[in-house]
């Protein structure tokens, strides 16, 4: 449908200047949709580097087909261009993180736990009674890690 509304002559064969030109109009600067707009409340509504990173590896799935079927002879579309691309928006979504000091343990185990919660936490795991010594201990050692490298 991109292809067929922007007139190249080609058709739907995937190269790597047109991944970029979808990139640049459909993709970078396409705002949000949904409850997750609503729920960061943040003025700068566009779509993050993993979210892109989608976009573009579907588009090469496309060109894989394509070059499997003998349909495509054109390079690998994730070129110089589109990769200089992906790092410059990548470094302005960080820098964005950093000027709104997002945070960064969200998600991890220090989202919800403080110091007293995981003392709870490896003396429940220790003191329980049975065979799961071994595996409650590996538990144990593993969530303190975590929680201390994020510290």
């Amino acid at each position: 449908m991109f292809c067929r509304r922007r007139g190249f002559d080609d058709g739907g064969i995937v190269t790597e200047n047109k991944l970029l030109v979808f990139l640049q109009e459909e993709v970078l600067n396409r705002p949000l949709r949904g409850k997750r707009k609503r729920d960061i409340g943040d003025t700068d509504t566009r779509l993050g580097a993993s979210s892109v990173e989608t976009y573009v590896s579907v588009v090469v799935s496309i060109y894989d087909n394509q070059v499997t079927r003998g349909l495509n002879r054109n390079p690998h579309p994730r070129g110089p261009a589109v990769k200089a691309t992906l790092e410059t928006h990548g470094r302005r979504e960080r820098q964005r993180r950093r000027d709104a000091y997002e945070d960064r343990g969200k998600g991890t185990i220090q989202d919800g736990y403080k110091l007293d919660d995981m003392r709870r936490l490896a003396s429940a795991l220790w003191n329980e009674p049975g065979e799961a010594c071994e595996q409650n201990l590996r538990t144990v050692l593993v969530s303190f890690s975590l929680f201390f490298s994020f510290s």
